[in-house]
């Protein structure tokens, strides 16, 4: 189950334990130096006279420095006790750290050195200091093993990735303007961990013409002057050597256009709320006044999050849909629990909806994959956070053809009718097997897939159905599904309303060109698989549908889009994919107009995109300008974290949700799949940085306080 908690970044993980019953126990650790093998450490035995913690901080001249991780401990002897170490904390190759027992108070899943107090004996702390090694670090001394490694690259947004730094120590990627064959102009930098540091991120200060090439030189510094802070020429953060030479690497960049983003870049921090999920897809907060957070994970698992009085969270398995899905697979998948929804009157009836992908239903067309299912549950009380899995009353099935294009996350409008996003069946360019072979799915009125649709839970049809159609849906009199809303979409796995205005905005992922983000109005059709953003996509060309798709001269309109008099409507935000020379990110993950309290992002839309590569966690947050509520075009940035070392998440982007404040959360994993627990939610809030803390050579980068 996951761990919740605020502002401390250790997982738990305790050890096995052998009360003596005696209830006199002695206070006791053994622990031994050792290496830090895969961000973890093993203390041999902790004796406890009562249920406590045991933690570990790093060692500052002998007294406790940074916490470093903690885990919980029982009365008694507790053997090969196990603690996840922060490795963003341990600053050398080799360090001693300082092992305490701490009383436990707080709550079982919550450590606060400031609450818990030490335990001793004969009025002596029990404390015990080892040693430990990084394991992915290289040798000792000044540059010892250190290396770069750079491949040449497109400069895009103003940030250039250096592939792996290894260093002895805590320290500084820099990256130099090459002058007559010698390192000169300082463009940027970026904080390096003593070990090896992968695809490190750096923003950089240069500008240069579309297309021009460049030469840079990428350089370690030393971090010896004030840590955290960049301090050269004038100060101690000196080029590290090894064998009398400086540490760099040259690379050629060519700089390209933005893909779409420009480069006013906003700030805020992130505050780590819960971690040990599996994929964190989808949350709901009802406004109860109870502060709850609902936190639905792919793998069919919603938790129930209560806020304890003392800044964290309890956690209860709210329902377990893990035995309806179709089988996941761990290292990629589109299926799974995807949305979850409170119903409009859940402080009194307690309902809530969940969309997930179930095994094909009887009857489901030969060859087909899953069957996507939206089902109503209900709680035995509206203040209980347990919900009984025989109350499932099935509202609405249809059947894909593909694994992929699920869309799912539903929500509840200001009419208080269910919108239900589907996806086009999944395949590439809605052409696959199980699609209208002429015009797609997504274009095809007939077939609910591609679509947005809207109907009302409280009704039943008088067909049977377990909905009813809203009277002004627009195919309520014929011509179309009367279930859509409207249509025209790829995967638009997000919708939102303004919760200030109730426009609503639905993100769309793209196929290999454009990601986008639609302004939807009732009965409009947004294009796909006659357009990707606002160009014609190269199959409706008459094209491979798998080359280079839209391009400059492939606007509006688009073959066959007069004739059939489509009335097309454009995206309010798009930018490039990163299969497009010059493009970023993989996939839009939609958001919401912000309407908290941070007044540098009010009535803007904050977004993100699930990684800028598929292999590593390169999740982006995204913020445009203010909204109009108009079908222009709006720009977007990056939006910047600024209690991280590089600006960036470092992890994939998965969903977003609100509370009942209208505060913004992301939801983040640190693999693409739905495999492992690398699953956190955090909450954005307001950052005390005014400017961009990687670009300004006197600012101070902080380590993550998540």
């Amino acid at each position: 189950m996951p761990i919740f908690f605020v502002a401390i970044s250790a997982v738990l993980v305790a050890g096995c334990v052998a009360d003596n019953g005696d209830g006199d126990v002695s206070a006791n650790i053994v622990a031994s130096d050792q290496n830090l093998a895969d961000s973890q450490i093993t203390l041999n035995r902790v004796d406890s006279p009562q249920d406590a913690w045991i933690a570990v901080f790093s060692d500052s001249d002998g007294e406790r420095g940074e916490l470093l991780g903690y885990a919980p401990v029982n009365k008694g002897q507790n053997s090969n006790v196990r603690v996840n170490i922060d490795i963003n904390q341990v600053q050398n190759i080799s360090q001693s750290v300082i092992v305490q027992l701490f009383s436990r108070q707080g709550g079982v899943n919550t450590f606060d050195v400031n609450v818990s107090q030490p335990i001793t004996v004969n009025n002596s702390v029990v404390v015990k200091t080892i040693v430990i090694t990084r394991q992915n670090g290289g040798g000792n001394g000044d540059g010892q093993n250190a290396s770069i490694d750079v491949a040449d690259q497109n400069v895009l947004d103003d940030t250039v990735t250096v592939s792996s730094v290894t260093s002895p120590q805590r320290g500084w990627i820099v990256i130099h303007r090459d002058e007559n064959g010698q390192a000169g102009e300082i463009l940027g930098f970026a904080q390096v961990q003593a070990g090896n540091n992968a695809n490190v991120v750096v923003d950089i200060n240069g500008t240069a013409e579309p297309g021009t090439q460049e030469q840079l030189t990428a350089m370690l510094h030393t971090d010896a002057g004030q840590q955290g802070t960049f301090e050269f020429p004038n100060g101690a953060d000196a080029p590290v050597t090894e064998d009398g030479e400086i540490v760099q690497e040259e690379f050629t960049v060519t700089w390209q256009e933005s893909g779409g983003l420009d480069n006013n870049r906003a700030i805020v921090n992130l505050r780590l709320i819960a971690q040990g999920f599996t994929s964190p897809v989808a949350m709901a907060s009802p406004d109860d006044g109870t502060g709850r957070l609902f936190v639905a994970d792919q793998t069919g698992l919603i938790y129930a999050l209560t806020p304890n009085g003392n800044g964290s969270f309890e956690s209860e398995l709210l329902l377990d849909l893990s035995e309806n899905l179709v089988p996941l697979q761990a290292n990629y998948d589109e299926r799974g629990l995807l949305g979850l929804a409170l119903h409009p009157d859940f402080g009194q009836n307690g309902k809530f909806y969940a969309y997930y992908t179930a095994p094909l239903r009887e009857g489901a067309p030969s060859g087909f994959d899953h069957t996507n299912r939206v089902s109503e549950f209900t709680l035995p009380d509206v203040n209980s956070n347990v919900a009984d899995l025989n109350s499932e009353r099935i509202i609405l099935e249809i059947d894909n053809p593909q694994f992929n294009h699920n869309a799912g996350h539903i929500i509840f409008g200001p009419d208080n009718y269910l919108y239900v996003p589907t996806g086009d069946g999944g395949g590439s360019y809605d052409i696959s097997a199980g699609h209208n072979p002429s015009i797609g799915n997504a274009q095809d009125k007939n077939s609910l897939l591609g679509k947005i649709l809207r109907i009302d839970v409280d009704s039943q049809d008088a067909n049977g159905l377990s909905y009813a159609i809203p009277s002004d849906n627009p195919f309520i009199n014929g011509g179309g599904r009367p279930e859509i809303f409207a249509l025209g979409f790829r995967n638009p796995f997000h919708l939102s309303f303004d919760s200030f205005t109730g426009r609503l905005y639905a993100s769309d992922a793209g196929q290999s060109s454009w990601e986008e983000i639609n302004l939807v109005e009732k009965g409009r059709n947004y294009g796909w698989n006659i357009k990707e953003g606002s160009y014609c996509t190269q199959f409706q060309q008459g094209q491979s549908p798998y080359g280079e798709v839209g391009g400059e001269n492939s606007t509006s309109p688009c073959p066959g889009e007069e004739d059939q008099n489509l009335g097309l409507t454009d995206p309010v935000i798009q930018y490039q994919n990163a299969a497009r020379e010059g493009g970023i990110g993989s996939a839009v993950i939609g958001g919401y107009v912000y309407r908290g309290q941070i007044q540098s992002l009010y009535n803007r839309y904050i977004f993100g995109d699930l990684s800028m590569s598929l292999q590593n966690p390169q999740g982006l947050l995204l913020i445009s300008e203010p909204v109009t509520g108009t079908q222009e075009l709006l720009e977007a940035s990056e939006l910047q974290i600024g209690n991280s070392n590089d600006g960036r998440l470092n992890m994939f982007v998965k969903a977003f949700g609100t509370d009942s404040q209208q505060e913004i959360y992301v939801l983040t994993s640190g693999v693409i799949g739905p495999g492992g627990t690398t699953g956190k939610v955090y909450k954005l809030t307001e950052s005390t940085n005014n400017q961009n803390t990687s670009n300004s050579q006197q600012n101070t980068a902080t380590d993550p306080n998540y």
